[in-house]
């Protein structure tokens, strides 16, 4: 993880997309992309529409889709989309990874751009080095799988 600072998204042309943590998150950056006449849809536990990620893929969808990382990490295909922003993030290694692959997935060619909104020396930044051993424990016991379990 590099710590930047996130300039220029209101002048994006890139559709973007944003994962929070938080109801209220949503609400926030919602608020956000209405003040910077972007065009956008939320997605969270509460949405009765489940199929509504699709209108994002098209290229007439809108510019911005933000959800809720436990409801939109799992099990949608967002490829139209290149720019992700982790606005906030869970415990859990396992929900990162779930929602980065919803932007890598069949039918994405071009390069993706992922944002971790941490600042340092917060809850957040020592959050981010406990995900990222999670993640490397996760990858060593598969590989051993793969190497040893599984010729």
């Amino acid at each position: 993880t590099r710590y930047i600072g996130v300039t220029g998204v209101q002048t994006c042309a890139l559709p973007i997309f944003v994962f929070c943590r938080f109801r209220n998150e949503i609400e926030d950056i919602a608020q956000l992309f209405k003040k910077q006449k972007r065009s956008f849809m939320t997605y969270h536990g509460d949405t009765k529409n489940r199929s509504c990620w699709e209108d994002f893929q098209k290229k007439s969808g809108p510019q911005g889709f933000i959800a809720q990382i436990s409801t939109g990490g799992v099990g949608i295909d967002l490829f139209a989309s290149r720019l992700v922003i982790f606005y906030s993030r869970t415990f859990s290694w396992d929900e990162y990874d779930q929602a980065i692959k919803r932007v890598y997935r069949n039918g994405q060619t071009r390069p993706v751009i992922v944002i971790n909104m941490i600042a340092e020396q917060t809850i957040d930044s020592y959050l981010d080095k406990v995900l990222q051993r999670r993640g490397k424990v996760a990858k060593g016991i598969l590989d051993l799988y793969r190497r040893h379990l599984n010729p």
